[in-house]
């Protein structure tokens, strides 16, 4: 009988110890939900790791207006191009609804969920998880937004002057790096927190977008502006070759618009790329060094592309392509796919800030905005699109009647809006240029001509052949805010 027990003992104690040793091997796994034991595995995994990181924007805009220093390079003034993500910072419906910020790329996280598995005691994959492959993945290390104008054909950034040649990149004014890393702790955990898998590694959700890369605390969208519209630059004075030495500006913005309207190689597109600006060596925080998966196909690069379109009001002479028409969206990278979303535009005149509240009959003006117009729903709508970029503490917005309109209360829902700028003018000078001394004003009409200061030097010809004068008396050409909104 001693001796049964002392077999059931012995039994009893072997399946005890055998439970706790698979037990203990069950909890020794890494982070990655591999065993200790194959860390060269683990390494592997996370280098392997493809690229990360996706930014959506919801709105591009354009100014269209001409003069020196208007947009001082972010401090306040008047864009030229701006590109942000928008929508989270004017829609009551809250972040649910948000369909533009960064995130983490659909690719990634499939990869994750193939090449990890759960860390015991959870059952499926975690947070802690994504974010230690983001950590220590050397594609996505230190990753930095760069925002910037490039060539098409091999992404290198595009100085904002007339003449580069032997000119050098200035960060701030060429392009912007946005300083929140895409790798700070606080982002990682936005990025991954609410990102869900099931058994398996299936992806059940992604996560919504994080549209402020700067906390809760200090809310500041993922946005930045260019000028391109400069009256002058130390490659092109204004007063070369210039008809009335002021409309230098008028000339960059047209060449700035071609090359984008351009489908030839010195095509340039609007650009959101990935940099690393304290990596060792690199110059101009890395602008011209975007991340690729492969460095030799110049072409591509991690990063959404916008090629922008640009199109005239009116086939009269003077007038140009100054109106933003379509943004078509494109994926830089090599590999992987992006969910590539469609864009509608909208273009407002902006008139001169002595227009404002104009009630002189024999002038346009732009009328202050009254709480009846917001019942309208299309006013409604575009006042909430523009006020993505056009503030109202630096912008009126209004209702536009025309030279010799009249202004008639019940007719407002029937007239374009308008916009007025309340920082800095959007015109060159119309005062000072004719031999009588007469405001030449602006031709906001497009079934007339308009005066361009180089129309002779930017393919125009007006009828009569007229010059000098009798040019300029047809008014300073009307110059519009264009906003696009992805849908």
């Amino acid at each position: 009988m001693k001796l049964v027990k002392s077999f059931a003992l012995i039994f009893l104690l072997t399946v005890l110890i055998v439970s706790f040793q698979n037990c203990t091997v069950r909890q020794n796994t890494g982070l990655l939900g591999k065993s200790t034991d194959s860390q060269s595995v683990n390494n592997s995994i996370v280098e392997k790791a493809p690229f990360a990181f996706d930014v959506v924007v919801d709105t591009i805009s354009y100014n269209s207006c001409s003069g020196d220093n208007l947009n001082n390079y972010g401090n306040p003034g008047l864009h030229g191009l701006k590109i942000g993500v928008n929508e989270g910072f004017f829609d009551a419906t809250g972040a649910g609804g948000i369909k533009a910020g960064a995130k983490l790329r659909s690719e990634f996280l499939r990869y994750v969920g193939k090449n990890l598995t759960p860390n015991y005691p959870a059952t499926v994959i975690t947070p802690g998880q994504i974010q230690y492959v983001l950590a220590h993945s050397t594609v996505n290390s230190d990753s930095f937004i760069q925002f910037a104008v490039r060539k098409k054909s091999d992404l290198s950034v595009v100085l904002d002057q007339i003449q580069p040649a032997n000119s050098v990149l200035l960060p701030g004014r060429d392009g912007y790096v946005e300083p929140a890393s895409l790798k700070s702790d606080e982002m990682l955990t936005e990025l991954s927190k609410s990102v869900m898998y099931g058994p398996g590694g299936v992806v059940l959700s992604e996560g919504p977008f994080v549209y402020n890369l700067h906390g809760k605390t200090e809310p500041k969208p993922i946005m930045t502006s260019f000028s391109y519209v400069n009256a002058v630059d130390e490659t092109f004075a204004a007063v070369t070759n210039a008809d009335d030495s002021t409309g230098a500006g008028e000339q960059y913005a047209d060449q700035v618009r071609k090359r984008f309207n351009s489908g030839g190689s010195d095509q340039v597109i609007l650009a959101v790329t990935y940099g690393n600006p304290n990596a060792s060596g690199v110059k101009d925080q890395s602008l011209n060094d975007p991340k690729r998966s492969d460095l030799k196909e110049k072409s591509k690069a991690f990063g959404r592309g916008y090629e922008l379109k640009f199109e005239t009001n009116s086939a009269k002479a003077g007038w140009k392509e100054n109106l933003l028409k379509f943004v078509t969206e494109t994926n830089l990278s090599k590999d992987g796919s992006l969910g590539i979303g469609n864009w509608s535009c909208e273009n407002f005149v902006i008139m001169k800030q002595s227009h404002w509240n104009n009630a002189k009959p024999d002038e346009a003006g732009c009328a202050p905005l009254i709480a009846t117009d917001m019942q309208n729903a299309a006013y409604a709508i575009q006042i909430k699109k523009l006020r993505r970029h056009y503030s109202e503490s630096e912008w009126n917005i209004g209702v536009f009647y025309g030279k010799g309109a009249g202004y008639q209360p019940n007719d407002r829902t029937s007239h374009a809006l308008c916009l007025v700028p309340k920082v800095k003018e959007c015109y060159l000078p119309t005062v000072g240029l004719t031999t009588d001394g007469a405001d030449i004003g602006v031709q906001y009409d497009a079934t007339k001509e308009c005066y361009l200061s180089r129309f002779s030097f930017m393919g125009v010809s007006y009828s009569g052949a007229a010059i000098g004068d009798n040019a300029r008396k047809l008014g300073r050409c009307a110059q519009y805010a264009s906003i696009c909104i992805r849908n």
